[in-house]
């Protein structure tokens, strides 16, 4: 029976058990509850047919042309589908077990609650399909593209999504534990509430995705980009982040107990609120990191940076910072009581009303760091530099100053130091104030903190203004450049003197934005307060100059629109050339 033409038969109920139909041609037809069992379809046109409630068990569909056909209901265990189209098929709630579908295109098709359990789809088209509620337990998807397919509450339980394109998939509340997305993309997925437990994405690509309150324990994300991932209150409990990258963050309330985040970069990332606690965060980048209230007791955190950080209220106790840099972090009332702080770098660290009971702070640099009102009892401080360092009004009960730097430390307050203890500190270069004096000190130190805070605030916010000013302008010109570039020859008698004031503009403007931020990174406000005025004048001068050009662009749309008129370079009309104009580019310009 091969070669059959059959367009828009009816055949309810038919038995075409075993029957071979190569080649067919079956497009419209309708086979309502048909039997195909075993039968051979290769490179059959089964185009928009009805195959609703069919038997397609063991039938063989390879090369066969499916788009648009329905086949909700149907039974196609073990149907073999390779190479096949089935683009905008319906193949609602069918039941296709085991079913190998390698290299065919799904494209748009409809496949809600289809079940595909351990069905083998190696590089298949799913691209924009509907797998809502679909069953794809220990499914083979290696090289799959599911580009905006919508996989909510979808099962791909152990399922191989290795190399997979999940690039904007909507997968809110989907089953991935024990799924394997070694190498996939999932940039800008949303992977709200889903389940991952044990999941493999190792290396994957998830550049801002969303995956707040997703379940991620113990799941394997080593060298993955997370960079921009919003994880709010998302539970990564024995997790492997280890080498991943996580810059910008947003981890708040994050789990990450027993997490191990060895040598991951998390610069700039937001884990207010975090629990760190046994995680292993050694060689860690955390350079102006947002940690406040985050509990990292226990934590391994040894020659991880912490630079310009702030762990405000952070539990750090019995973590292990050995090595740590916290340059100029912001610790306020950290705790550290139990901490190893060997080697630790503090330098200009702010620990305001900090707890150390009992720490190990041997060979650890406090230089220049704000310690009033800290605990640093029973601490051991063997080889500690506290050069320059403000110990006013902390506790300091037990210590051993014998091979410790204080050249410069200011002591005073109630302090408990012995008779013997002060004259020892006092003759190694210590600095004891009287009450007045540490009282006024404290004060100060305290204003000096708050301004500090609100003038980073203050420049936070005025760099990003400056950051989308900067954006809107020069995209404004390159619309022109795009513009200008679309006319023809005449568009060459575009002024000279307005190309090259733009770009003396521009270059300057770049070299201001570099300034500003560099002037932040270095907390030097009043450089950057000046530099602002400073910018703000030149893209008052940019402005101008657009004007200047949308002006030359009328002049000269007008002298195109005349026929066989040539636009004088040096025209007294030209609104570019006149002596005003010119004035008016050189005053941006300098």
């Amino acid at each position: 029976m091969r070669d059959v033409y059959l367009e828009n038969v009816e055949a309810h109920g038919a038995n075409f058990r075993g029957v071979d139909l190569t080649s067919s041609y079956l497009r419209n037809s309708k086979f309502t509850a048909a039997k195909f069992e075993g039968a051979i379809l290769l490179n059959v046109d089964l185009s928009k047919a009805d195959l609703f409630r069919v038997n397609l068990d063991d039938a063989m569909l390879d090369g066969s042309n499916l788009t648009q056909a329905k086949i909700r209901n149907a039974t196609a265990n073990r149907v073999s589908l390779v190479l096949a189209n089935l683009e905008g098929s319906d193949i609602t709630c069918t039941r296709m077990k085991d079913a190998s579908l390698m290299q065919a295109s799904l494209e748009g098709a409809k496949l809600v609650r289809i079940n595909l359990s351990n069905s083998n789809l190696t590089g298949a088209n799913l691209s924009e399909v509907d797998l809502t509620e679909a069953k794809l337990h220990s499914a083979n998807l290696r090289d799959v593209s599911l580009v905006n397919s919508f996989l909510d509450g979808a099962n791909f339980q152990n399922a191989d999504l290795s190399n997979a394109d999940l690039t904007e998939a909507r997968m809110l509340g989907t089953f991935l534990s024990g799924a394997r997305l070694n190498n996939a993309t999932l940039i800008r997925a949303k992977l709200r509430r889903s389940q991952m437990r044990r999941a493999n994405l190792s290396y994957a690509k998830l550049n801002g995705a969303e995956m707040w309150e997703t379940f991620c324990r113990f799941a394997i994300l080593h060298g993955a980009d997370l960079r921009g991932v919003s994880l709010d209150g998302a539970d990564f409990e024995g997790a492997d982040l280890s080498e991943s990258k996580l810059q910008q963050v947003n981890m708040q309330r994050t789990n990450l107990m027993a997490a191990n985040l060895t040598k991951a970069d998390l610069r700039k990332a937001n884990l207010v609120g975090a629990d760190l606690s046994d995680a292993n965060l050694k060689d860690t980048k955390l350079q102006r990191a947002k940690l406040g209230g985050a509990k990292l007791l226990a934590a391994n955190l040894e020659n991880s940076c912490f630079d310009r950080a702030c762990l405000n209220r952070a539990d750090l106790s019995d973590a292990n910072l050995k090595g740590a840099s916290f340059i100029k972090a912001e610790m306020n009332r950290v705790n550290l009581d139990g901490a190893t702080l060997t080697n630790a770098n503090l330098s200009g660290a702010i620990l305001y009303g900090s707890t150390m009971l009992g720490a190990y702070c041997d060979e650890a640099n406090f230089s220049g760091a704000k310690l009033a009102r800290a605990y640093l009892s029973y601490a051991r401080l063997t080889g500690a530099n506290f050069q320059d360092t403000d110990l006013v009004s902390s506790e300091l009960v037990h210590l051993d100053w014998e091979k410790t730097a204080v050249k410069g430390t200011m002591f005073g307050g109630l302090q408990r130091l012995t008779k013997t203890e002060k004259i020892d500190l006092k003759d190694r270069g210590a600095v004891f104030l009287d009450a007045s004096e540490y009282t006024d000190s404290m004060t100060t130190e305290y204003e000096q903190a708050c301004q500090h805070r609100a003038a980073r605030e203050d420049f936070d916010e005025r760099l990003n203004n400056l950051e989308n000013t900067y954006r809107r302008s020069n995209d404004a010109f390159e619309r022109y450049q795009i513009y200008q570039s679309n006319r023809d020859d005449n568009g060459a008698l575009l002024d000279e003197k307005a190309i090259v004031a733009w770009q003396t503009v521009k270059t300057s403007q770049r070299e201001s934005l570099r300034q500003a931020r560099e002037y932040g990174d270095s907390l030097d406000y009043d450089r950057f307060a000046q530099n602002v005025d400073e910018f703000a004048e030149k893209l008052r001068g940019i402005h101008r100059i657009i004007e200047q050009l949308s002006e030359y662009r009328k002049y000269y749309e007008q002298l195109w629109s005349s026929a066989n008129t040539t636009p004088p370079i040096e025209s007294s009309d030209n609104p570019i050339n006149s002596e005003a104009s010119q004035s008016e580019i050189a005053e941006s310009i300098g």
